[in-house]
């Protein structure tokens, strides 16, 4: 009788697998889709498939990042791991909602139950280990950091991970020897690995040796750099005094995010170094057009007005607005 229940169990809960209204939910962003059209699946599904574990897993996903209610997340995703304790997804998510509560130590918990059942997604070893990171226990997060990239060895951002814990232990050989065997791995992606090995020596204050990396990542091609790439690389650059450099960098990270104001600020330092007031204001304007309240935008302004155009009335105005908007956001 035990055995018949549990296989009828088993099959109510995949039923709603290939229910065409399940498979429409599962296809919507937590974070970039459309939560009313969720919320109608889900009252859909709930009706069909009462206390089904998948159904209250997306529920749960629902309410923590549609609603921020992390509380009610952590009530409905326990329920759905009663129903279905093997399954390491919902266990992650329910760490993700631990994690966010500031229960660090439960969401390793889980994490690692769900490492246990499914030791294959690269996002279970990012996970425990970033919780690990969290909690300042540096060696339990590289420890997990290598064994996924012993899991995964040509995926760089398992390298990434690692080499932010390696900085944190101040271990420059040790990522050094990582990257040396992950740049011989076959199907690597040597241009995000090398950018991933700049910003590990970006933390170590190793300008030089980083700025190197990021060329290299560049002169390629077809450049595998995100904008944030090029934003540091540019930094780089303007760390070892070469502005030129920095500012074709910079120029490009503009070009692929401008929603970044901090991108447009970087371009107003370099220019105001490079003496180019003009660009400085233009620089600044843009970043003030991305976020309005961005005080180093407003001195920037202030900067490229008094220098580049002699006008102390604006320069005055943009630097008292700068100081008022630096005030206001230490309140």
């Amino acid at each position: 009788m035990l055995a018949a229940f549990t296989l009828f169990s088993i099959e109510t809960f995949k039923a709603q697998q290939k229910d065409s209204d399940y498979i429409k939910l599962t296809k919507i962003s937590y974070t970039t889709g459309d939560i009313n059209e969720a919320y109608r699946l889900l009252a859909i599904l709930e009706k069909k498939y009462p206390e089904n574990g998948y159904i209250l897993a997306e529920r749960g996903g629902w309410q923590m990042y549609g609603d921020d209610d992390v509380n009610g997340a952590l009530v409905t995703l326990s329920r759905a791991i009663k129903l279905l304790p093997n399954d390491g997804n919902i266990l992650t998510l329910r760490g993700i909602a631990f994690y966010r509560k500031g229960l660090v130590e439960k969401a390793v918990e889980d994490q690692k139950a769900a490492l246990l059942i499914n030791p294959e997604p690269i996002q279970f070893y990012i996970k425990l280990g970033g919780y690990h990171y969290a909690l300042g226990d540096y060696d339990a997060a590289l420890s997990v950091f290598l064994k996924g990239v012993e899991k995964h060895p040509s995926q760089a951002e398992m390298y990434k991970e690692a080499f932010a814990a390696y900085a944190k232990l101040n271990n420059v050989y040790g990522a050094t020897d990582l990257f040396n065997r992950g740049i011989l791995v076959k199907n690597m992606d040597t241009g995000f690995l090398r950018c991933h090995f700049g910003n590990f020596y970006m933390r170590m204050q190793m300008y030089k040796e980083a700025s190197e990396q990021y060329q290299l990542a560049y002169d390629v091609p077809e450049p595998h750099m995100y904008a944030d790439d090029y934003n540091s690389a540019a930094i780089s650059f303007m760390k070892i005094g070469n502005l030129n450099k920095a500012l074709s960098f910079i120029n490009i990270a503009c070009e692929k995010d401008p929603s970044k104001p901090e991108y447009f600020t970087n371009k107003a330092d370099i220019a105001m170094n490079l003496k180019d007031y003009e660009t400085v204001i233009s620089s600044a304007t843009k970043a003030i057009a991305a976020d309005e309240n961005n005080a180093l935008a407003h001195m920037y302004m202030a900067i490229g007005y008094k220098w580049g155009r002699n006008d102390t009335a604006k320069a005055e105005w943009y630097e008292n607005k700068a100081n008022a908007l630096d005030a206001a956001s230490k309140k």
